[in-house]
C-alpha cells in the first residue's frame, strides 16, 4: 500500500477515486507553512520530500530539517504533482511534520535553558509507539543528546540511554542492591543509580559513595510531586533546594565527582530556572509531556497546471502574475 494512503484522512482518498472516474488529473502545486506566533524548528521534512518524490512530485524545500524558521506563515516546502498521485498525501505531510517540528522547537527551548548542559528525551511513554519514532526524530533535531526508547534509538543510528526505573528498585529491595544487580549485569554502561524510591536520598547517597566510590557516575533525583526529598523543608519534587542539598551531601561523604541527573516534569521554564539558581544539575531527562506550544502544518493548493488557483482569502499578496512569491 502507498504509505501516504495508509493514514490518510478518508477524504481524500474518496475523491482521488472522483477524480480517477471522470478523467481529471491536472498538475498541482502545494505551499507548505506552520502558523506560528513565535520562530520555530523544523523538522520532518526530507522525510516528506523522500516520500513525494516516490509518488512523482517535484519538491523544493525551503529549509531543512533543524533549521530555524521565522514566525508567521513561511513557505516552507513546495511540491507539484499529478493530483491523484500526490492527493493522498496530505495527511502524511501534515502528521510528521507537526509532530517532529512539534518535538524540535520544544527539545530546543529546553536545551536552550539548559546552557547546553546534556538533555535526555525519555517521552516514549507519553507517545503511542507509532508517534515515538517521530518525538525522537524532532528531539534529535532539537539537540536532544539522546533518547531512551530502544527501537527508536536503532533507526536512528543512536543507542538509547538511560539505567533503572522505580520498578527495578521496588523489585531489588533497596537502592543499593539494585546498583548492584544492575552493573553486575551492564558493566559496560556508566552507573547512574536512581535514589528517590524508598524515601531515603541522602542517606542511600552516602551508602552508593561509600560502596562504589569512583565507579559511581552519576545519581538521578526524580522525586514526585507528592513528598519532598529527604531533608528538605520547602516545596515537594525535585526542586532547587533538594540538588543543592543533594550535591552538598555527596561533597561531603566524598563523591565529589558524582554527577547529578535531573528528571520529572522539566520544562524549559523549570530548567531556566533551576540553571539560574543552582549549577548543582549536570544533565536533565524530559519528557516534553507538558509546557510546549503544539506546532500544526497545514497543505494549500496554490496553483493549477502552472496557473494560479488557490482557496479565496489567504494567498492574494503571494503572487505576481502566475508567480507564486515565497
Amino acid at each position: 500500500m502507498d504509505p501516504s494512503v495508509a493514514i490518510a484522512d478518508v477524504y481524500f482518498p474518496r475523491c482521488s477515486a472522483a477524480l480517477e472516474k471522470h478523467s481529471i488529473n491536472p498538475l498541482v502545486t502545494y505551499n507548505v507553512f506552520i502558523r506560528s506566533k513565535k520562530p520555530y524548528i523544523v523538522c520532518g521534512l526530507q522525510q516528506c520530500a523522500d516520500l513525494l518524490e516516490f509518488l512523482g512530485a517535484e519538491v523544493k524545500l525551503l529549509y531543512k530539517d533543524g533549521d530555524l524558521v521565522p514566525a508567521g506563515t513561511e513557505t516552507i516546502m513546495l511540491y507539484s504533482g499529478k493530483a491523484r498521485q500526490v492527493f493522498d498525501a496530505e495527511t502524511f505531510i501534515c502528521a510528521i511534520i507537526s509532530a517532529q517540528s512539534t518535538a524540535a522547537t520544544a527539545m530546543s527551548e529546553i536545551v536552550e535553558a539548559a546552557n547546553d548542559k546534556p538533555v535526555f528525551y525519555f517521552g516514549g511513554r507519553h507517545r503511542s509507539p507509532g508517534a515515538d519514532l517521530d518525538w525522537c526524530k524532532g528531539a534529535m533535531a532539537g539537540r536532544a543528546t539522546a533518547v531512551a526508547t530502544v527501537p527508536t534509538a536503532e533507526t536512528l543510528g543512536t543507542k538509547a540511554i538511560g539505567t533503572m526505573p522505580h520498578a527495578f528498585c521496588l523489585i531489588a529491595g533497596s537502592t543499593l542492591e539494585a546498583s548492584k544487580m544492575f552493573h553486575a549485569t551492564h558493566p559496560d554502561i556508566p552507573l547512574v543509580v536512581l535514589l528517590d524510591t524508598f524515601g531515603t536520598e541522602l542517606d542511600d547517597a552516602e551508602q552508593l559513595v561509600e560502596y562504589w566510590g569512583e565507579k559511581l557516575y552519576g545519581v538521578r533525583l526524580d522525586t514526585h510531586g507528592g513528598r519532598t526529598m529527604q531533608g528538605c523543608c520547602g516545596d515537594p519534587g525535585v526542586t532547587v533546594e533538594a540538588v543543592n542539598l543533594l550535591r552538598e551531601h555527596l561533597d561531603l561523604c566524598g563523591g565529589l565527582d558524582v554527577k547529578i541527573f535531573a528528571s520529572s516534569g522539566f520544562t524549559s521554564e523549570k530548567v531556566r530556572k533551576f540553571e539560574a539558581l543552582t549549577d548543582a544539575v549536570d544533565a536533565y531527562g524530559v519528557g516534553i509531556s507538558k509546557g510546549y506550544v503544539e506546532l500544526n502544518a497545514t497543505a494549500d493548493i496554490i496553483m493549477l497546471n502552472g496557473k494560479r488557483n488557490h482557496k479565496v482569502g489567504r494567498y492574494e499578496d503571494r503572487f505576481e502574475g502566475d508567480n507564486f512569491v515565497t
